[in-house]
């Protein structure tokens, strides 16, 4: 009697109906995906609405699709540009003046100088400008986002760059530079004698800060945008 050759198959007979299954279902989805119809409008107004410094198809924030309605948030007014704010009506929901924070900050033990410095930097927001004046590891990136600051009203890359590379591992610590530097930035928007950067210079430091920061939150290398930010100060 002559035995049977065994099949090569390998029992995975069932994987081809499971290939056919996933196949089917790729097909019925982009199916459903060319049938739909993206409202171009609305598309435009949510990219612009997460990076307002997007350009779509030429349009911009400042001239938004009929019918709709941006709700915007933002740590000061200084950091939204005036072109949009025009078109805004604005609510401060922290009303604190930042002259009325540093008496108040004074008044529990912090340094008359270091709290008219942080109040106007933070915009009055009390538990940020105690914070930051408690902890000397935050006083500390203060100082180093004001150093960036000066950097940026000089024009001088290379200050920036070497201050800037000791940050290139650290993306948690490469944001909360940035987000000192802008508050510097937005400081010095508003005319604050403690900003170390003033007037235009100020205004594109800052639109360079949120790109830098918005990079950082995304996939793109720290060290490739820390890079790029530090060489855009030449263009200040």
């Amino acid at each position: 009697m002559k035995r049977k050759k065994k099949s090569g198959s390998g029992g995975a007979n069932w994987m081809d109906t499971y290939g056919d299954m996933v196949t089917l279902l790729l097909c019925f989805f982009v199916m459903l995906f060319s049938m739909s119809k993206m409202d171009e409008s609305k598309w435009i107004a949510l990219v612009q609405a997460l990076n307002p410094s997007a350009v779509v198809n030429g349009t911009s924030m400042e001239e938004p699709p009929e019918g709709v309605l941006f709700i915007m948030t933002a740590d000061s007014l200084a950091g939204v540009l005036p072109t949009i704010r025009s078109r805004c009506i604005s609510f401060a929901v922290a009303p604190v003046s930042p002259e009325a924070c540093a008496r108040y900050c004074t008044a529990r033990g912090v340094e008359k100088k270091d709290a008219a410095l942080y109040s106007e930097l933070f915009d009055g927001h009390i538990g940020t400008v105690l914070a930051a004046a408690r902890d000397e590891d935050r006083r500390a990136l203060v100082e180093q986002a004001l150093t960036l600051a000066k950097a940026a009203q000089a024009r001088d890359s290379y200050a920036a760059a070497v201050l800037l590379a000791g940050y290139e591992k650290d993306k948690a610590g490469a944001t909360a530079l940035l987000a000192d530097f802008r508050a510097a930035a937005a400081a010095g928007v508003q005319g604050s004698k403690h900003s170390p950067v003033q007037g235009e210079t100020a205004r594109k430091a800052l639109g360079l800060a949120d790109m830098a920061i918005w990079h950082l939150s995304t996939q793109v290398n720290p060290k490739i945008t820390l890079s790029v930010l530090a060489a855009k100060f030449r263009t200040l």
